[in-house]
């Protein structure tokens, strides 16, 4: 009922706990989900840009690591493991938040920034051995 009546810009910060206390008169420190705790405080555009982003993000390298997954080297079996590390941390906050803790969420910007190294990585390679394809023909 929150978000809708604050679609745009959402409560404010830490305000879940409050609003659920005034509603239910029951106390709870978060949603429990971060795209919902994410609407309640900020609203739903911010929390489709943010959740738009990091699902785009892990699906682009899942897709990138899916179609060089015929080669099986090391590199690609640890970009596996970077693409289920992430899998596994996007459906635990679907259940509890544990971003809130700053360990936690350093953790997650390193799981991005491997998300976006695969990419990139793949991009790379890919244009080397077009460039050498070409050269050989």
């Amino acid at each position: 009922k929150t978000i809708i009546k604050n679609p745009i810009f959402g409560k404010g910060a830490n305000s879940f706990s409050e609003s659920f206390n005034f509603e239910n008169e029951a106390w709870h420190g978060h949603a429990h989900n971060f795209p919902l705790e994410i609407a309640h405080s900020y609203g739903i555009p911010a929390t489709i840009i943010l959740v738009g982003f990091i699902l785009s993000l892990t699906l682009l390298s899942f897709k990138t690591i899916w179609r060089s997954s015929s080669k099986i080297d090391e590199e690609i079996i640890i970009d596996k493991a970077w693409i289920v590390a992430m899998f596994s941390f996007l459906i635990s906050h679907t259940v509890d938040i544990t971003y809130f803790d700053g360990r936690i969420s350093i953790a997650a910007w390193i799981l991005l920034a491997g998300m976006r190294n695969i990419i990139l990585n793949h991009k790379t390679t890919s244009n080397l051995n077009d460039e050498k394809t070409l050269k050989y023909k």
